[in-house]
Formats: C-alpha cells, sequence, structure tokens
C-alpha cells in the first residue's frame, strides 16, 4: 500500500478520534453545568455548540489542506461521522425504520399541518 494513503488513513483516524473527544469533552461540561450548577440547558447547549463548531470542526477543517493530498478521504470520513452522529441522536435509527416511526406515509398529505382556513384560501385560488 502507499505510503501517502496509509500517512492519509492515520490522519483522518485521529482527527476523527479528536472530534469525538472534543464531544465527549463537551457532555461532561453540559452534565456539570446543568445538573450540578442548575444553569439553563439552552444556554450550555449554546456554548456547547460553539465549542464543538472551534475546536472540532476549525481544528480540523485547517488541518485538512496540509495533510491530504486529494479530498476524498476527508469527504468520506466527513460523510461517515456525519452518519455516526445521525445515528447517536436517534435520526438516522428513525431514518432507517420508516413503519415504525412514521417518518413517510405515502397515504399522509403532504400538507397536514396545514389548517383547513388555508386549505380553503388554497382550493380558492
Amino acid at each position: 500500500m502507499d505510503i501517502q494513503i496509509v500517512s492519509e488513513i492515520i490522519w483522518i483516524t485521529a482527527l476523527a478520534v479528536y472530534t469525538f473527544v472534543i464531544i465527549f469533552i463537551t457532555k461532561q461540561i453540559f452534565d456539570y453545568f446543568v445538573y450540578k450548577k442548575h444553569m439553563n440547558k439552552n444556554v450550555i447547549v449554546y456554548y456547547n455548540r460553539k465549542f464543538i463548531h472551534i475546536f472540532a470542526g476549525g481544528i480540523v477543517v485547517l488541518a485538512v489542506p496540509f495533510v491530504f493530498s486529494k479530498p476524498y478521504l476527508p469527504l468520506l470520513a466527513s460523510i461517515l461521522i456525519t452518519l455516526i452522529m445521525l445515528f447517536f441522536h436517534n435520526e438516522l435509527r428513525k431514518f432507517l425504520n420508516f413503519k415504525k416511526h412514521q417518518i413517510f406515509n405515502p397515504n399522509e398529505p403532504i400538507l397536514k399541518r396545514v389548517s383547513e382556513k388555508d386549505k380553503h384560501e388554497w382550493k380558492s385560488r
């Protein structure tokens, strides 16, 4: 195997581990401030998201042009990390299990949440 590909795979692994460590740290920060300091959850979520975007996203994005020769491996890694995060946020499980969670029902009208008044106005146009 080419030494360049091996080096890039090692970097992808290191950056992915770094990203998950940052996410784990923010979970610990969230638990500390919400459950021990009794702060507002929305405030802590806001600051944690900023922390994740700066340290996980920003540092990784700055490293990519210096570490990788082509964009394919970082793109593949980012898609994989996105799927992992969706899975842990329960969104991917909902997406893969249509009938149980009823995400998509072909018999359901598209404008389900529209009020009867709005439906009547649209029909009269």
